[in-house]
């Protein structure tokens, strides 16, 4: 029996990265950058105003003040989208919006409160400024040559926006990782088909598909697999192009053989428990120059092995340094005990107030039943050799939730 850090990294060290492709940014959120975005110019390339109001010398309004304002000659407007031709000279001002460029010889801008028109072409300002007030200069934001950000970092709403900021509107990145989905079973129907007596609506392929997405794959195909050795063999033989394959069922000790036959036929793979609960049969191992994941067949079972198992493949293949969920420190609001031998993910909820996190157990945590999985946005993780978690103690948080 492997442990479960046994068990991911012989997965993480049998995974490569994705090859680079270069995408819109509008398909960019999620991925992973490949090289480092540099600036080929300054941003801002041009000075400009970071505040609606007057562009003035500042020298020309140092003894300005409510009792004693100085009052200069309005010699024009400058507002965003245009350069301007106007220079400031001593005694003059420009009137000016958020954005304009800022007109040379100024340098400072005046806001609005404290200055008011005196009549044609002249303003009263009562507030002395220092030079740069409200002025954002060459490079404010990012000097030309800088390594904006770096190679391997995730493409975040924000870095796009970075991305956009610096002229790009293509990026190379790590692909995504296509992962076709197999869920076997006499007894599986689709959602929304007409199921027999006897039947279940199959839970792991859409289950699976959205982990999948939620980790950054891409589904290339999902199937479903009846429970005989030439039905799993001819999907595993029309499998569209992919990276890994993802089958759920069949792993179990006592159920066919069948799986373990024809996966072992057709690759090389591995079948094992792994010391953790939900979730523990497993099979490993490469299919035809694919990936290959055997998972339990049970909801919660196969959900779990996804998420501890799978996931950090998945992550990695993206290009991603760190590929584990996050954990935080919580506190346990009532008693847990817990048999000994196996690392446990207890379905939990996690709360975050003033004085922390804390978290409590929910639900029934047979691995058929689904609705507590769904309710969780954490996992409480049991460590293998403990037996007992006192109501207060502090324990660490697996955390799911996306939203």
């Amino acid at each position: 029996m492997l442990t479960l850090d046994q068990a991911r990294q012989r997965i993480l060290d049998a995974v490569t990265v994705c090859p680079v492709v270069e995408v819109s940014l509008a398909s960019a959120r999620g991925l992973v950058l490949a090289e480092a975005a540099i600036a080929d110019e300054p941003i801002p390339n041009f000075a400009h105003a970071g505040a609606e109001g007057y562009a003035v010398r500042a020298e020309d309004i140092t003894d300005a003040s409510p009792d004693d304002p100085d009052y200069l000659t309005v010699i024009g407007t400058a507002r965003p989208g245009a350069a301007t031709a106007l220079v400031v000279q001593p005694g003059e001002a420009v009137r000016v919006y958020t954005g304009a460029s800022l007109p040379d010889g100024a340098n400072a801008i005046v806001k609005l409160e404290f200055a008011r028109p005196a009549g044609p072409d002249m303003v009263e300002v009562d507030h002395a400024v220092p030079r740069g007030q409200y002025v954002k200069p060459v490079g404010n934001d990012v000097a030309s040559g800088t390594v904006v950000l770096p190679a391997e970092m995730p493409l975040t709403a924000a870095a796009i926006g970075m991305l956009a900021a610096m002229g790009r509107n293509r990026v190379k990145v790590h692909r995504r990782p296509r992962i076709a989905v197999l869920s076997t079973g006499d007894e599986l129907v689709r959602p929304g088909e007409k199921r027999k007596d006897g039947q279940i609506y199959d839970t792991n392929s859409e289950a699976l598909a959205a982990q999948i997405a939620e980790a950054g794959g891409e589904l290339a195909s999902s199937v479903l697999v009846r429970d005989t050795a030439p039905a799993l063999r001819s999907a595993l033989m029309e499998l569209p192009p992919c990276e890994a394959v993802v089958c759920s069922g069949g792993v179990s000790v006592g159920d066919f053989d069948y799986v373990r036959d024809v996966v072992g036929q057709l690759g090389d793979v591995e079948f094992d428990q792994v010391a953790m609960r939900p979730g523990g049969p497993f099979a490993f191992g490469t299919l035809d120059g694919r990936l290959f994941y055997g998972l339990p067949g049970s909801p919660v079972g196969s959900y779990a092995a996804f998420e501890l198992l799978v996931r950090p493949a998945v992550r990695k293949m993206l290009g991603f340094s760190r590929v584990l969920r996050p954990e935080v420190c919580a506190t346990l609001d009532e008693r847990l005990t817990h048999t000994r031998g196996r690392r446990e993910y207890m379905r939990a909820q996690t709360v975050f107030g003033p004085e922390g996190a804390v978290v409590r157990v929910i639900g029934d945590h047979d691995n058929a039943i689904m609705s507590s999985m769904a309710l969780a946005n954490s996992l409480v993780v049991v460590p293998e050799d403990t037996a007992e978690l006192p109501a207060g103690s502090t324990v660490r948080v697996l955390w799911l939730s996306e939203l």
